[in-house]
């Protein structure tokens, strides 16, 4: 797709939604600012209960959809805490897949051969040194369903977790040291401009022709990524980028 666009000339933009979220602008911005210092940790998840989506073509999901939890969930909360972290180049990465939970079901809806994950957990090195850790699932024995995304930096920090179900609760806040002491501070306290939706941003960028928010490269770096997730889990091992190709 990104060589199709560059071939012919034309804006290719990646639906990185949750970016567009107003907590996610504004964390961005205090980011940004320099607020949180040098982030050095990020712990991003999104965790189902139970919660496949058994509209997919599942009895041949590794062929047409790819992958599970970590290809279908996973995407995005990797890309807001890379796009956080300013898109680091990885390193390594350590990864695997599990199918623990949902076999069973699968096979009294008449998918005997379910091989996708319904649960995926890595550990990425960047390069700088950061350290991002990924949880995704589709079906897990947990509490509730939830998007969570914490940051570590030498001069704050910052949470966002919503809690999906009736009313979606959300805790977001960032931590600031003042004064030797630290505060935890709201982020509706820090408000910014919420950029338009994902829709309306593509079609700014073509009608401005300006550089969409969402490339190509950046939908290509993540890709990657969960590719070397998945090849970690199938080799058992560590994958240095170094080493790994598609």
């Amino acid at each position: 797709m990104l060589e199709a666009s560059q071939k012919h000339n034309k804006k290719l933009m990646i639906n990185f939604n949750q970016r567009f979220q107003q907590e996610c602008q504004t964390l961005k911005s205090v980011i940004d600012e320099g607020k949180l210092g040098d982030i050095y940790y990020v712990r991003t998840v999104w965790q189902r209960r139970r919660g496949l989506p058994w509209w997919y073509p599942l009895s041949s999901g590794k062929e047409i959809c790819g992958g599970g939890a970590i290809i279908d969930l996973g995407v995005h909360v990797l890309d807001r805490a890379m796009w956080f972290c300013g898109y680091p180049e990885p390193e390594w990465v350590l990864g695997n897949t599990f199918c623990k939970v949902s076999k069973d079901e699968a096979m009294r809806r008449g998918i005997p051969n379910f091989e996708l994950e319904d649960m995926g957990v890595a550990m990425f090195r960047m390069t700088n040194g950061t350290m991002l850790e990924l949880e995704a699932s589709w079906a897990s024995n947990r509490e509730k369903e939830i998007i969570t995304t914490r940051i570590y930096g030498s001069k704050g920090g910052a949470v966002l977790h919503t809690t999906v179900g009736e009313g979606n609760a959300a805790y977001n806040k960032v931590f600031l040291e003042t004064d030797g002491e630290i505060h935890d501070i709201p982020i509706e306290e820090l408000r910014v401009s919420k950029m338009p939706n994902v829709r309306q941003a593509f079609l700014d960028a073509i009608v401005k022709d300006e550089e969409v928010p969402c490339t190509p490269q950046q939908g290509l770096r993540i890709t990657q990524m969960l590719d070397m997730v998945y090849y970690s889990a199938e080799k058992g091992m560590p994958i240095r980028i170094e080493s790994w190709s598609m």
